[in-house]
């Protein structure tokens, strides 16, 4: 709101529109200085809107001041102020204070990309919920319990998209007092989706590409995904993207209609031929190709041969990048890779002066935009998204470290008799098998076949006089104790709690469901070998197997079919090496095409410390000598690569001068 008395600003608010309609209330001062806070006998005011798109609403007769109005006095300074009927294209009907005028715009205001969340508390009545009390409750106090209640209910049915209210909860707690195991039951509500803007995802994986509009629901919208630079596609087309959905199609235009002012289409971020998916994961790995690199020879004869032409590329590469042997250095911020030169090679003898070529690649993010467009009841709407820097939605290459350590998971969980396989004896063929099992039924069973029937916490049984393993992964009860912050000794609990060492605590996890389950067996890992999960996200298995993951799962070999452990004397045996390669490589192909019966949620890793692919990056390098990472000398697993590297540097220095 603006006083006309040198179109200063009075008063600014902010309020959603709700089905084209926006309601403000302004706080009104006078300029009139002679008599503070009173209007002088006459003041002009004037109202303005700026839209979400930055962009001033106009009226009918195109001017951007939606509202105007006068404020009056009579007679006497201690009168009253009166509002005049405000002066607007289209007359408003007012009493003693203006009305607003309805401004009524259609458009599309918004295009991004998008993650699918089921975050919306909606009021839809879905079921009930029976909760058990684990500790008795004295003249509780109702706010708090009902918090407590709340927050544990949520976590246990979020994954069905349910929910608990507060209010449900409280009205529930009609005692002064409840004993242990004592129930209440209130309803639970249905949890909404919504779809929350990401600005990035790897290649391969399924997102929401999103309109938000206005006044257009029923229409259609059209959009088109844009490059920045021609990475992956040809200037100025159309990125083409695979439809979400079982034999989903190759879609170049998107659409969809508009519902309650949101238009969505489900996309993967790839081609739909596996062929044309190893050209983009290429040129994502490479950038956007440049001009070709001219790399002289110096040496008088350099004879290149099918057998040696792959370690000649390499050095070529080298001189190259560091300017070296004559050649000028290849320019900042764009780079070659070594299967270029190799193409470029020719078995024969070079000699001083002779050339080849090579591509060189700009190395750059996939950076993408959106032009969306819908024909409205009188206009045709075309806009652009994302087009600005620090807007852009980036591709990245596809993190594998996640699926790596999932296949890991459900490789030993066979092993442990929890997994969809189950070895079996074949006694036609005399050799073992494997057959398909309940994945899912192992979360409730533990030692000996025994049924979970509570998972709001690890059962802390003995089964059958011989063990408390429980759950998918066969977690002992004094491991339980451990990572929950006690003292364990000798395999019993002290009594004694230390919070630093409550490891569940740490993570958020207040119950034994499938989800946690999965987490506790990450978090075993980590605290029992820190090794291990640092070499299955370098795919290294057998080293995970033998040297880390066997000294916490009996099932898995030590050697090539022995566990680490003993039975009466003698090493019980183990799942072979061979099978447990077999099984690792079969779960890591689903894994990498989303196929998981695991209930880890994606960013599990960085949950629990790991960047995994981001200090890949950050610690190592391809070598153009070796093809392997070189790393930092402190890590003492890279001691032996780095001293071979070292000690080859005299001769590599040869080879660089013969070319």
């Amino acid at each position: 709101m603006y006083s006309q008395k040198g179109s200063k600003l009075i008063d600014t608010i902010k309020e959603n529109c709700t089905d084209g309609i926006f309601k403000g209330k302004f706080k009104i001062k006078s300029f009139y200085r002679e008599f503070p806070g009173l209007p002088e006998t006459l003041e002009n005011f004037y109202v303005k809107v700026i839209n979400i798109e930055n962009e001033y609403i106009k009226n009918a007769s195109g001017s951007d001041k939606i509202l105007s109005f006068k404020i009056i006095k009579r007679n006497s300074i201690i009168t009253i102020p009166e509002f005049e009927i405000p002066t607007n294209t289209a007359p408003l009907t007012v009493a003693e204070i203006p009305a607003v005028e309805v401004v009524r715009t259609e458009g599309i205001f918004a295009a991004y990309f998008a993650k699918e969340e089921f975050t919306k508390e909606t009021t839809v009545i879905d079921g009930q919920h029976e909760y058990k009390f684990a500790n008795p409750n004295i003249k509780y106090d109702k706010n708090k319990i009902a918090g407590i209640i709340k927050s544990k209910v949520d976590e246990l049915v979020k994954a069905d998209k349910k929910y608990a209210k507060l209010d449900d909860i409280k009205n529930a707690l009609v005692e002064e007092s409840y004993e242990k195991d004592a129930t209440i039951t209130f309803n639970l509500c249905k949890l909404g989706a919504e779809y929350k803007k990401i600005n990035s995802a790897p290649l391969e994986e399924e997102v929401y590409v999103v309109a938000k509009t206005f006044l257009l629901d029923g229409k259609e919208v059209s959009i088109q995904i844009k490059e920045k630079d021609a990475v992956l596609g040809e200037t100025d087309a159309d990125l083409t993207v695979l439809e979400a959905k079982e034999n989903g199609e190759e879609l170049t235009i998107l659409k969809a209609t508009v519902e309650n002012g949101i238009a969505k289409v489900k996309v993967k971020l790839r081609p739909k031929a596996d062929e044309d998916l190893k050209v983009w994961k290429e040129k994502l790995l490479k950038g956007k190709k440049e001009e070709a690199y001219t790399y002289t020879f110096k040496s008088e004869k350099t004879t290149i041969t099918d057998d040696n032409k792959k370690k000649f590329a390499a050095i070529i590469l080298k001189n190259a990048k560091e300017g070296k042997q004559g050649n000028t250095k290849i320019a900042a911020g764009k780079t070659a890779f070594a299967d270029d030169v190799e193409k470029a090679l020719v078995s024969k003898d070079y000699i001083s002066g002779d050339t080849i070529s090579f591509d060189t690649y700009k190395t750059q993010a996939e950076s993408l935009w959106l032009k969306a467009e819908c024909q409205g009841d009188t206009l045709k709407h075309e806009k652009e998204f994302l087009k600005r820097d620090g807007e852009y939605f980036v591709i990245g290459k596809k993190c594998e470290c996640e699926a790596r350590v999932r296949a890991f998971m459900r490789m030993l969980r066979v092993g442990e008799g929890t997994g969809e396989l189950i070895k079996s004896y074949d006694y036609n063929k005399k050799e073992t098998i494997y057959i398909p099992h309940d994945f899912e039924q192992a979360y409730t069973t533990a030692y000996n076949n025994h049924k979970i029937t509570d998972l709001s916490t690890h059962p802390q049984l003995i089964y059958d006089g011989d063990s408390s393993a429980a759950g998918a992964y066969q977690v002992m009860r004094y491991v339980w104790w451990e990572i929950s912050g006690f003292e364990v000794v000798n395999k019993r609990k002290t009594g004694k709690y230390t919070e630093k060492f409550d490891i569940l605590k740490k993570h958020n996890i207040s119950n034994y469901n499938a989800e946690s389950q999965d987490k506790i067996c990450l978090l075993i890992a980590k605290k029992q070998r820190p090794n291990l999960l640092e070499k299955i996200i370098k795919n290294d298995i057998k080293k995970a197997i033998q040297e880390d993951g066997c000294f916490i799962w009996a099932s898995l070999p030590e050697d090539e079919t022995h566990s680490h452990y003993k039975l009466n004397g003698e090493l019980q045996s183990a799942t072979p090496i061979v099978d447990c390669l077999e099984h690792y490589n079969k779960f890591l192909k689903e894994e990498l095409a989303d196929k998981s019966p695991l209930h880890l949620k994606k960013g599990f890793l960085q949950e629990l410390g790991y960047n995994c692919c981001e200090e890949s990056e950050k610690h190592g390098q391809i070598c153009s000598v070796c093809n392997e990472n070189h790393y930092d000398i402190a890590k003492s697993e890279n001691w032996i690569h780095q001293i071979r590297v070292n000690v080859g540097k005299q001769v590599l220095t040869y080879l660089q001068n013969m070319v």
